[in-house]
């Protein structure tokens, strides 16, 4: 009824288990059946186990014709994961007593139900199935409560009464904390001349910094030792990142936990520092580190492979590799106590040079999980026993009662609601959350944004972060530092708009702070500033003419533009058009010597958002039509200039007075020299340029026009140029 795919793993035949069962019992052999009652045992077993051991199951038989031989099938609430040989029957799960399985694995019926197909009783009396291991239903997609395993029996030549069999109680395994100190600023040393090699004492003395997380039992004697049935024993993977390309981490080979002689701590938690003594013979709870593990805790060895057989004081640490600053570090429980709740302590020695932590802010993170790590919940050839989903573990400082020590980090924000102006389609506003940290370790924290539903709520993402640590993702920070957040009304209608910020420092605490923006009225908006003779984008010289293009621009009093804070000469206020974007035409300011200004419009007190473009000393830009003939008519198709002609081209964007040599370009044609009559700025009219140059008698041109632009030099060599307009010529 069951086959082995090619992985290894069980495949099911498509017959139900119930027809299953109906044909296995369907058939007698005749001959008084004994009669049989069935009883279990229930274990403690670990919440978040995926091949946990459950409980023995116990049958006691009188009367009957002996020997009996009878199949026995096993069905759990639960998969069953013990492990599969190379024909897919399963490993480890036996039957002594009274009874034998005469040498015949057990097989899988489904993923649930497992078959003995020939058990023989060779007398009256108790037998038991013993090494069944699951799934618990916790680990496996089940309630997030912890649950029973249960099971029951069923005999084909025995009358077993049909009992639901408790198997397993299921608690959680692992509780911890972090006492994370991060990166020092002024550095941190391994090690001195007289001690080349760093061992714990060693970090100890040169004051290395560390950093600990601490591992406890949620469940008194729930750190198990390896097995004869286990490949081994519960393990822990310590997972590290946030490290720069200079950190060379080092962690204890062996730890002693709190119940030891002498408990491993640097000094963490108000533990005095110690690498730890461990005595034989006391319970004491004892971690050894894995060499090799893989990124899930399995495989690897141990690096003290056997519980000691007299006191000893542990010394020794090891250098953990970092892949782009992160690496995990496996540790297997080699001795425990199986009565009462302890923990341990795990230190991560941090050796840093110095650096400028305001240029290079790292942020740490360490914590532990259950391992083997894994999400495999059916029987298979080779996943590893035991083995375990890797929840990230609730805080143990309520066991340990030291919540409110203040080693750890705590939370300090203030709640008080914020409560933003803005005018529709207007500035951007903005207030800073300032955060604050009540302990000695590392805070970190997220920032998340939350929107209010309402009737005015049409638009989401109006409010924006920025964090002050430096971090790339804006919803992050660390330790004594803030968020300002941005409330944009560029895409709001006027109305009450409402959000939360939400500071979530896990067990350090959460503050929420409700966020108003009242939006108002739409009110003076810049789109776009470009060359007033063009109206094309780019750089923009100062002294020459600008136009501000957007809306809510037209002036029912007082129109005034600054860039880079000095006021502008404003020429024209208005909107040409009902169809067109309001604008407002300046002079750009002289003084001005930036690379990049802010322009801002305040149209009858109400000040635009800023405005940011870019100044170069020279962007000349031709107005069209902007060239008068030698005969001062404006030059056009119906009046052409004629080769050998002096004309006036006017013009916006030259550095006055003009010093260096200007080139007029007519049809491909470069003039430069004493063709050029005159370059320099128009007396009588601010910001309006003007070069007077000789079209020379011997140009050719196609059609009734040639292409004219002023060119100056630039940066680099590089030649400044307008815009090409057409100069029309008989």
């Amino acid at each position: 009824m069951a086959h082995i795919t090619p992985n290894g793993r069980v495949g099911i035949a498509r017959t139900t288990t119930l027809v299953f069962l109906i044909l296995i019992f369907s058939s007698c052999i005749f001959g008084q059946q004994p009669t049989c009652t069935v009883a279990a045992s229930s274990p403690v077993v670990h919440a978040e186990g995926l091949a946990e051991q459950v409980g023995d199951i116990t049958i006691t038989c009188a009367g009957g014709t002996y020997p009996v031989v009878t199949q026995l099938v096993v069905a759990l609430n639960a998969n069953i994961t013990n492990r599969l040989d190379i024909n897919g029957n399963l490993t480890k799960v036996t039957i002594g007593g009274t009874a034998n399985n005469q040498g015949v694995l057990p097989t899988l019926n489904s993923p649930k139900v497992l078959t003995f197909n020939s058990v023989q009783l060779t007398s009256a009396g108790p037998f038991t199935i013993t090494g069944i291991r699951a799934a618990i239903p916790t680990a496996s997609g089940g309630s997030s409560s912890p649950q029973q395993v249960t099971g029951s029996v069923i005999g084909g030549q025995l009358n077993l009464p049909s009992t639901t069999l408790v198997l397993g109680q299921t608690e959680p395994t692992l509780l911890s904390s972090v006492l994370n100190y991060g990166v020092p600023c002024m550095g941190s040393p391994a090690t001195t001349p007289l001690s080349p090699t760093p061992d714990f004492p060693g970090l100890l003395a040169v004051g290395t910094n560390a950093s600990t997380v601490r591992i406890t039992e949620a469940f008194g004697g729930i750190f198990t030792a390896k097995t004869l049935s286990s490949d081994s024993g519960v393990r822990f993977l310590v997972s590290l990142s946030g490290y720069g390309p200079n950190a060379q981490i080092f962690v204890p080979d062996v730890i002693v936990g709190k119940s030891g002689t002498t408990p491993t701590s640097a000094g963490a938690y108000n533990i005095p520092a110690n690498g730890g003594t461990y005595t034989p013979g006391l319970n004491q709870l004892l971690l050894t580190r894995v060499n090799l593990a893989d990124s899930t805790g399995a495989n690897g060895t141990l690096s003290l492979p056997t519980l000691p057989l007299a006191a000893t004081n542990f010394t020794t640490v090891t250098q953990v590799p970092l892949v782009n600053g992160a690496a995990t570090v496996t540790y297997e429980v080699l001795g425990a106590n199986p009565t009462t709740f302890d923990s341990a302590q795990i230190p991560v020695f941090v050796v840093v040079p110095s650096t400028d932590c305001t240029k290079t802010p790292e942020e740490n993170t360490l914590g532990a999980t259950l391992a083997p790590a894994s999400t495999v919940s059916i029987a298979t050839q080779t996943d590893p026993i035991p083995r375990f989903i890797a929840n990230t573990p609730p805080s143990d400082c309520s066991i340990m009662n030291d919540c409110t020590a203040p080693y750890f980090p705590s939370l300090i924000v203030s709640a008080t609601p914020i409560t933003l102006n803005g005018s529709s389609l207007g500035q951007t506003q903005s207030a800073f959350i300032a955060v604050q940290n009540g302990g000695t370790s590392q805070l970190t924290f997220n920032v998340s944004t939350a929107y209010v539903p309402s009737a005015n709520q049409s638009a989401a993402n109006w409010l924006s972060l920025y964090s002050t640590t430096g971090v790339v993702d804006p919803s992050q920070g660390i330790n004594t530092s803030g968020t300002t957040i941005f409330a944009n009304p560029a895409g709001l209608q006027p109305g009450t708009y409402q959000a939360t910020v939400t500071i979530n420092a896990g067990v350090a605490g959460t503050a929420t702070v409700p966020v108003t923006f009242n939006v108002g009225l739409a009110g003076p908006v810049i789109q776009s500033v470009v060359n007033a003779a063009n109206s094309q984008p780019g750089p923009i010289a100062p002294g020459s003419i600008a136009t501000i293009y957007g809306l809510n621009l037209v002036a029912k009093q007082t129109a005034i533009v600054t860039i880079f804070g000095y006021p502008a000469t404003v020429l024209y206020d208005g909107q040409p058009s009902t169809s067109s974007p309001s604008q407002i035409n300046v002079i750009v300011p002289t003084a001005i010597t930036a690379t990049n200004a802010a322009v801002v419009a305040r149209i009858d007190g109400v000040d635009t958002s800023p405005f940011t473009i870019s100044l170069v000393p020279n962007a000349p830009a031709v107005f069209n039509p902007g060239i008068l003939n030698q005969n001062n008519s404006v030059n056009s198709a119906g009046s052409p200039a004629s080769r050998g002609d002096i004309i006036q081209v006017f013009l916006t964007g030259l550095a006055t007075p003009v010093t260096l040599p200007v080139t007029v370009t007519i049809g491909g044609q470069s003039i430069t020299g004493g063709q050029i009559t005159y370059a320099g700025a128009v007396p009588s009219i601010p910001g309006l340029d003007q070069v007077n140059v000789q079209v020379p008698a011997a140009l050719t041109f196609t059609g009734n026009s040639a292409p004219l632009s002023i060119c100056l030099p630039g940066a680099g060599g590089q030649a400044v140029c307008s815009a090409q307009v057409p100069l029309y010529l008989h």
